[in-house]
């Protein structure tokens, strides 16, 4: 059986059954095609781990730190903070350039102690209790910036992040 362009068609066999494709010289089939979805898998998982940066230093892990683009003063940070070992350890305090200061509220409403997390403990960050909060910005925040964050822990010490600026749609996700 030829094609109209010289190339010898695929039998039905060889798209049906993976392990003899490509046994009868022509190209295509189910390999390219293997191939094709396994790159689109590579490139869906890099964009994945891209959109969800993640820091880790001694026993501490931020993931995907982001706040909601806003012109007004104030900005929630939604983050992940993970202690990745069994010693507890405190967040302390934290600054950047785009706010005057970083409010931190406890997991009973208290501001100004830090926060604890415990050992093995991961705390999601957003707008409920515990919250951190960026006061008094300095300029507007715009979707699709971003901006360096300075975490102190108490025993992994200081952890610098970029925070990214998103859409409120983005954030409610």
């Amino acid at each position: 059986m030829e094609a109209a362009t010289g190339h010898r068609r695929m039998p039905i066999e060889d798209r049906l059954h993976p392990s003899r494709a490509g046994t009868t010289g022509t190209r295509g089939g189910l390999v390219g095609e293997s191939a094709m979805r396994c790159l689109l898998m590579l490139v869906g998982l890099v964009g994945l781990l891209a959109a969800a940066p993640e820091t880790v230093r001694k026993n501490i892990k931020i993931a995907n730190p982001r706040v909601q683009e806003t012109t007004g003063p104030r900005a929630v940070l939604h983050v992940t903070i993970a202690n990745i070992q069994g010693r507890a350890d405190r967040l302390l305090r934290a600054s950047t350039p785009v706010a005057e200061s970083v409010a931190i509220w406890d997991q009973l409403g208290k501001q100004g102690a830090g926060l604890r997390i415990p050992g093995r403990a991961e705390f999601v960050i957003g707008s409920d209790l515990p919250r951190i909060e960026l006061v008094g910005l300095t300029k507007t925040l715009s979707a699709d910036a971003s901006f360096h964050l300075l975490l102190v822990f108490e025993q992994a010490g200081k952890i610098s992040v970029d925070v990214l600026v998103e859409t409120a749609s983005a954030i409610q996700q």
